[in-house]
């Protein structure tokens, strides 16, 4: 009888994390009905309840109490998160050994010295989510270019995931090129864009395979929006424009930048607002109409909220292949957001939503006028970006990339001996 392949993801959390984990997730729950395979998911935090295969990557309570604090010490010595014990903790943990290991988000999650050992014993597939795997530890650089040349002066060195004092950014990236070098890892990018950013960071010259996210097209797709609206006591006669962020001080979203400009349209869209904000994004939004959900865990609710909306406004000034995008086109609205990252990858300006040029948040106001004073237009656009979506972003296209790769790199020895 063949040996099932058994294969260990690892990453931030489960669902409820963020998008990247959200993808961890999903390819682990769409491993479970593959025959010939035993897939974990190893995860630092759960939201939604522990399934079955899901296993605590920081170990029980006593574990996970020095887990935190050997990772505050990392901090306070400008290695975030290097001298954390989880891999020891994994391999007391584990039922049995693995033929190969997938890595998602793992900044704050898994040490960048049990990476390097896991890829000169394993095969190690790392989909690269943000550029932090080739960072001095920053998600996006914005407009630093310095990770391309050894980073250093870090100007975001105290924001998560780094929040240190002393910068190491120089000697971490160092590592990173180190790591990259390892035979056994395998780096995947969901973006063209991103696999491109990797290669130009020097990190190294080998060019990350491009396997796109996916999107549940039956969970995210159009409904009656007359309906939908008297359900979740939403106007109906309104242009309802979709927004969301946890915070105004989040530079790389955008928010603080397109809300100044929304004021000056002269027909006015009601604002759905999804996501954090508090107080500050209360104040930010008075004088608008507009309700605030607060952060959605219950995606069946969230995809609501995706299809009643009229467009969804995303003004991120860097992201990958985000998942928000891909979920608002599956429910037949159309996405205005700028042409950056991987998103003109998703988008198609005129097509099947509207992109305008990085900063340029006039440009967003008018693609917001625009499907305001056109709702025919509007209604195309997201007629056809629920048709991309669902074509192009398949959950069994995303499936079976990954079944190709993880066959392909055991047949031809993956360049790392496993143990």
């Amino acid at each position: 009888m063949t040996e099932p392949l058994k294969v260990c993801i690892i990453s931030k959390a489960d669902r409820g994390g963020g998008g990247a984990s959200k993808v961890a997730a999903v390819l682990a729950e769409s491993l479970q009905s593959v025959d010939g395979v035993v897939a974990h998911h190893w995860m630092g935090a759960v939201h939604d309840g522990w399934p079955s295969y899901g296993r605590k990557l920081h170990g029980g309570e006593l574990a996970s109490l020095g887990w935190r604090g050997a990772r505050f010490c990392s901090r306070v010595l400008g290695f975030p998160d290097f001298l954390t014990p989880e891999y020891f903790i994994h391999l007391a943990r584990r039922e049995f050994r693995y033929d190969l290991y997938h890595l998602h988000d793992v900044s704050a999650t898994l040490s960048p010295l049990a990476i390097l050992w896991l890829a000169s014993h394993y095969p190690v597939v790392w989909t690269l989510h943000d550029c932090s795997p080739f960072t001095g530890g920053c998600l996006y650089p914005l407009d630093c270019t310095r990770y391309a040349k050894g980073c250093g002066r870090c100007p975001q060195l105290a924001i998560w995931p780094q929040m240190s004092r002393v910068d190491m950014t120089r000697a971490i990236r160092q590592h990173r090129k180190r790591l990259f070098a390892q035979p056994g890892l395998y780096p995947v990018s969901p973006s063209r864009w991103l696999a491109e950013t990797c290669i130009g960071s020097g990190v190294t010259d080998r060019s990350p395979l491009v396997i796109p996210y996916s999107v549940d097209g039956d969970l995210y797709r159009p409904h009656d929006r007359e309906q939908l609206r008297a359900i979740l006591g939403l106007p109906a006669d309104r242009f309802i424009l979709m927004l969301s962020s946890w915070s105004l001080h989040d530079r790389r979203k955008g928010i603080a930048d397109v809300l100044p400009v929304l004021r000056e349209l002269d027909s006015k869209a009601f604002l759905l607002l999804t996501g954090g904000g508090g107080t500050e994004m209360r104040d930010a939004l008075r004088g608008f109409d507009y309700a605030a959900t607060g952060y959605i865990r219950d995606e069946p609710l969230l995809a609501l909220h995706y299809a009643c909306a009229d467009a969804f406004l995303f003004p991120s000034r860097a992201d990958n292949l985000p998942n928000a995008v891909l979920e608002s086109m599956a429910c037949g609205t159309p996405v205005i957001t700028y042409r950056t990252g991987g998103i003109p990858e998703m988008v198609t300006h005129g097509e099947d939503g509207w992109l305008a040029e990085p900063g340029d948040a006039q440009g967003l106001i008018a693609g917001v006028s625009t499907m305001i004073g056109d709702i025919r237009l509007c209604r195309a656009l997201g007629q056809a970006a629920r048709a991309r979506a669902v074509t192009e972003f398949s959950p069994a296209a995303f499936l079976q990339s990954h079944l190709r790769l993880y066959s392909a790199l055991l047949r031809d020895g993956s360049g790392a001996q496993r143990r």
